[in-house]
């Protein structure tokens, strides 16, 4: 059902009129623990990539998979464009091990049939104000999920003085988009402060079949309490409908059935942040909420070379909610000693409808499983007088259903005297439940499935030949035990059997080579085994690389370039079995105007030489398309 996008954007006409955005204006940093603890004791030796504000303006008509892709150690692809079947490998770990958060609240759902994963290409661009990649098994920081790594996402942010943006795009094959952002005093004397951001975006049809139309609405509220306390309120509403060819089917190129999955979803938010800081210590308290609804109906997958039965058509109705409560006390009692004491209590309800639709009759899909579990965390950061930085936490995880754990993550931090060198090492421990779809679905769930576990460790240098060259070079290695695997049977059903070992390596390279001319670099080799088999990781290729190039061509006129390498990957579809994809070079454009009025323009031409290439087998990948937007 198409929803109506007035509602949500009439809400600009009931704000007071403000004045012109303001030349400076000071953003507010809403407090958000969902890393559970200080980031200062414990990420600092963690490989991070943050991708600010400024390098999503130039991404605006991008989705927030796309802008992640760009990042070391991150492949991502689409079945589709955008909302349909987006995946994100951090470090080759499946796409269900990557805990993704909104403003400090997981919005993974464990309910769908993807173990858990979250769509990062139904997400615009210009809804997000920061992103951060965090790669490596995190769960001591994250809790269950974070396997592979953690992809945190801030909205827009509060401000002191008022602004007010608008913005909008149209380009090829029907896309369309509209945003805008409010912000600034609720009062006058100040105290106070709001954000308010809505967007709409219509894909069009760039690819036969594949369709989507989203829209959101985020709002936040910062309030001085006195006394360096603070309480920030913060909500999101997302919905989209998406259309594209089942995943397996062969797409668009070969897909026997000529209907489309069709996907109807939303996303509700809602969280609220105490704080308050004394002489050595501060307090946080967060509460969040978020709910999940999706409604897919497929069409299922004719019978192909290796599978002889094909898929049925099939539909289901997925309800999840996820409540959390978060408690962290930071104690600094000296300038080379901080430590951190947390609780974080988390409860969980998932049902799904659904049924598989054979020429006979129906067989029901549908179960409902709910659980609770419980952590005390404890952080700790020490620098030592020769410059040794360690940094450590450890989570005590009680889940309803099954054993305890301990979760350690242990860093070290050396930069060395006199010199540009700065030595990182790292080892951590994940841990994810099995999926509520794992456990419960009753044609193959399995309730005594295992969780799944992953450890690594990794070694990185940053070496600085000059204030504008920085290299930086990470060597890692994790291995993943007790993954869930489909077992054909009889019976057919979800199994612990799985292991897999993955290492690889990382380069980033940026240097400014003259006052008008920015180049980054980025190189990931990422190699898998699977002990005993010879059997090989589908959907991951080996090597990708990138290099962003920013050219200041004029004085208010900037050209960008992305040039995207994928290696071959192994893929899969009923019609054809396994296959190698071939590698692909795509390179993408934008030409930014930035004058001196409070107008900008961005032109922005998508796989400019129109490279050929799949995502997925008889999947394309998107064409050559421009897009104009305007902001104000």
């Amino acid at each position: 059902m198409r929803k109506n996008t007035i509602l949500i954007l009439l809400c600009t006409l009931c704000m007071p009129a403000f004045a012109e955005k303001a030349d400076e204006t000071a953003p507010i940093t809403i407090v958000i623990t969902g890393s559970r603890q200080d980031s200062n004791l414990t990420s600092r030796s963690i490989n991070t990539i943050v991708i600010d504000e400024e390098q999503l303006k130039t991404s605006r008509d991008s989705s927030v998979q796309n802008v992640v892709s760009r990042a070391p150690g991150v492949f991502a692809d689409h079945v589709g464009t955008m909302g349909a079947t987006g995946s994100v490998y951090l470090r080759g770990g499946d796409p269900n091990f990557t805990a993704v958060r909104i403003d400090g609240v997981q919005v993974n759902n464990p309910t769908n049939s993807r173990g858990g994963s979250f769509d990062l290409s139904s997400l615009g661009a210009s809804e997000i104000d920061r992103i951060e990649v965090m790669r490596g098994p995190l769960s001591a920081l994250y809790g269950a999920d974070a396997l592979a790594g953690a992809i945190n996402l801030f909205t827009k942010r509060v401000y002191t003085k008022p602004v007010q943006d608008f913005d909008a795009g149209l380009g090829e094959f029907g896309y369309k988009r509209l945003g805008m952002h409010l912000a600034g005093p609720v009062k006058e004397n100040g105290g106070a402060y709001y954000s308010l951001s809505a967007n709409f975006l219509d894909n069009g049809e760039p690819i036969e079949g594949d369709t989507f139309d989203g829209r959101s609405i985020n709002g936040k509220l910062s309030y001085d309490l006195g006394s360096e306390s603070f309480i920030d309120v913060g909500f999101m509403y997302r919905d989209y409908e998406a259309t594209t060819f089942p995943e397996a089917s062969g797409g668009p190129g070969l897909a026997e059935i000529r209907a489309l999955d069709e996907i109807d979803a939303s996303n509700s938010i809602a969280h609220i942040t105490y704080s308050t800081s004394g002489e050595n210590v501060d307090h946080k308290l967060f509460l969040s909420w978020f709910g999940a609804k999706d409604d897919v109906s497929s069409p299922g997958v004719a019978p192909g070379l290796i599978d002889q039965f094909g898929i049925p058509a099939n539909d289901s109705l997925d309800d999840y909610t996820r409540s959390e409560v978060v408690y962290n006390a930071i104690f600094s009692p000296g300038k080379q000693l901080s430590y951190t004491l947390g609780l974080d209590l988390l409860s969980e309800t998932g049902d799904s409808e659904g049924n598989l639709n054979f020429p006979f009759g129906q067989v029901p899909t549908s179960f409902e499983l709910d659980r609770y579990s419980a952590s005390a965390i404890g952080g700790l950061r020490y620098t030592s007088l020769s410059g040794v930085t360690v940094n450590g936490a450890l989570r005590y995880l009680h889940p309803d259903s099954y054993d305890s754990s301990l979760i350690p993550t242990l860093g070290l931090l050396y930069s060395i005297p006199n010199s540009e060198v700065l030595l990182k090492m790292n080892w951590s421990e994940g841990f994810k439940l099995p999926s509520f779809y794992a456990l419960g679905n009753p044609i193959i769930g399995n309730p005594d499935l295992r969780p799944e576990q992953s450890k690594g460790g990794e070694f990185g240098i940053e070496y600085g030949f000059s204030q504008d060259t920085v290299l930086s070079v990470s060597i890692f290695k994790t291995q993943y035990q007790d993954l869930v695997d489909f077992d054909p049977g009889p019976p057919a059903m979800l199994v612990n059997r799985s292991s897999v070992n993955i290492d690889g390596v990382e380069l980033s390279l940026r240097s400014k080579l003259s006052a008008n001319l920015q180049t980054d670099l980025v190189l990931t080799y990422v190699g898998s085994e699977i002990p005993d088999s010879g059997e090989v990781l589908r959907n991951r290729p080996d090597l990708t690389a990138g290099i962003n190039i920013e050219w200041q061509a004029l004085r208010d006129i900037s050209v960008i370039a992305d040039i995207t390498y994928i290696g071959e990957r192994l893929s899969y579809s009923i019609p054809t079995g396994d296959q190698v994809l071939s590698s692909y070079t795509r390179t993408d454009l934008a030409a930014v105007w930035q004058g001196a009025s409070r107008y900008s323009w961005v032109l922005s031409v998508d796989n400019i030489f129109d490279s050929e290439y799949e995502d997925a087998i008889g999947f394309p990948g998107a064409p050559r398309r421009w897009r104009l937007s305007i902001g104000f």
